[in-house]
């Protein structure tokens, strides 16, 4: 489980560094400190324990959007934290960003994530000692990925592809739209919002108000890409880490298990 001191400790030594208090004269706080606030989320540990990935977001006031960054540190404070970037953030309807946890290498010395860069969502893979890579595009933006059933390979979902819903987006702006459950009237009917620089079209895409891209409901594919090297190779999932609760009485709630297989278990004093 991931000790907040250590998350924290790990951050701190990113930050720039701080003028002495008695020669520093402080500001007042502005609105836009206060919106670009930057945000930890999102801790993922290594396979071995020893480092631990970390998502910052930082808003942006002036480009009126959020990007994001990986950091991975040493779990034991030791070494450099390396910083990739990654992308745009995609906010739900929460505003909660919709990319998730990166997935780690079997041999801790890499990682995954999801990034939405230059209009293109992918998967984007670093190694110890080399650059980020764009590894895996498709001509439809990537939805999901992680460790094929079989073991050998890395698997990732697709829905519609990008010329699709572009073709789909002019037909809307063009002829009209049906308003029926789906549009979202808090936003530009035809106009759309602005993602990574460019304007797209939503549909409410659940009961709790989400919005996805226009064609968010087309037919899913998955696909398997296969590393050269299998030491690359994607993680086996691991159960959720520190998700638990303890009551004022003493019992403690705990969700563990994978994803598809969650479980809560509530262990009472009595």
């Amino acid at each position: 489980m991931v000790r907040i001191a250590d998350l924290l400790a790990a951050a701190a030594s990113a930050a720039a560094t701080v003028v002495p208090a008695q020669t520093a004269e402080r500001a007042p706080v502005t609105t836009r400190d206060l919106v670009e606030v930057a945000e930890i989320s999102a801790p993922t540990i290594s396979p071995d324990g020893r480092r631990v990935a970390y998502r910052v977001s930082h808003p942006s006031v002036e480009a009126n959007a959020s990007r994001l960054r990986w950091h991975i540190a040493a779990i034991d404070g030791g070494g450099e934290i390396v910083a990739l970037d990654g992308g745009t953030e995609r906010p739900d309807a929460s505003g909660v960003p919709v990319e998730a946890a990166p997935v780690w290498d079997r041999d801790s010395r890499g990682l995954r994530f999801l990034a939405l860069r230059e209009g293109v969502a992918a998967v984007w893979h670093w190694r110890e000692g080399q650059p980020l890579v764009r590894e895996i595009v498709d001509e439809a933006d990537i939805l999901d990925f992680g460790l094929s059933a079989d073991g050998k390979g890395v698997r990732y979902s697709v829905g519609a592809t990008r010329a699709a819903i572009a073709s789909a987006e002019r037909s809307a702006y063009r002829d009209g739209v049906v308003v029926d459950a789906s549009i979202n009237l808090n936003q530009p009917v035809a106009g759309g919002v602005i993602e990574d620089g460019q304007r797209i079209m939503r549909r409410i895409s659940s009961p709790w108000f989400d919005n996805q891209r226009i064609l968010w409901d087309s037919p899913r594919a998955d696909k398997i890409y296969v590393p050269a090297d299998p030491a690359e190779l994607p993680a086996a999932p691991s159960p959720l880490q520190g998700l638990s609760s303890r009551g004022a009485d003493g019992s403690i709630a705990e969700i563990s298990g994978a994803k598809a297989e969650q479980r809560l278990r509530v262990r009472r004093t009595d």
